[in-house]
């Protein structure tokens, strides 16, 4: 069914642009205008029929639900985050970060207690560096969205405990640094927003 909705709308989309455009395909054969805006109505009637008798978009999600019910996209698209490194989200590179920074290695061959200042300087830098690592979450778009999976996903939280000079204080965290923004042509849930991606 999911196949032939596909096909199906396909379809009747490249027949309303070249309808829209002025150049359907059947008006380069037919004589008469009249005749050329009866074929293209037939058309678009019978492609509108098959899929009423399939069930039309409605039937297409619920059998796409059970499609992922049994294959999770999500569980998919996670596993792909995560052989990446993405799921605790993308490390903020700073600008001073750049390798071709200017060293200035020409006057060190004068000035060698200047090249052990500047060693112990990108020590200390790095270290820094470790310390105060900073990251961004993930931003995703879920597009033709039929489940709230993903958005399961970025909402998931978890406590632990950390211990920090002597004392210990429970932590609440999210489990991904994700943030996600699910669409869908006709919305099946308030959390998934209603759009059209190509308005």
């Amino acid at each position: 069914a999911t196949t032939l909705f596909h096909k199906y709308t396909q379809q009747l989309d490249q027949i309303r642009a070249s309808v829209a455009a002025g150049s359907s395909t059947s008006a380069k054969t037919a004589i008469d205008h009249s005749d050329v805006e009866n074929d293209v109505k037939a058309e678009i009637q019978s492609l509108e029929k098959k899929l009423e008798e399939i069930g039309g978009r409605e039937e297409y999600q619920r059998a796409s639900q059970m499609n992922t019910a049994l294959f999770s996209t999500s569980k998919w698209v996670l596993g792909i985050l995560g052989r990446w490194g993405w799921l605790d989200g993308l490390t903020v590179d700073s600008p001073n970060d750049s390798p071709h920074k200017n060293t200035n290695a020409d006057s060190y061959d004068a000035y060698p207690e200047r090249k052990q200042n500047d060693n112990q300087q990108t020590q200390s830098t790095n270290r820094t560096k470790k310390r105060k690592s900073r990251k961004r979450d993930i931003r995703l778009l879920e597009i033709g969205a039929i489940n709230t999976q993903l958005l399961d996903a970025a909402s998931r939280i978890r406590t632990r405990e950390e211990e920090t000079d002597g004392s210990s204080k429970i932590i609440t965290e999210r489990v991904h640094r994700l943030q996600v923004h699910s669409i869908d042509i006709r919305s099946t849930n308030p959390r998934i927003h209603q759009m059209d991606f190509f308005d």
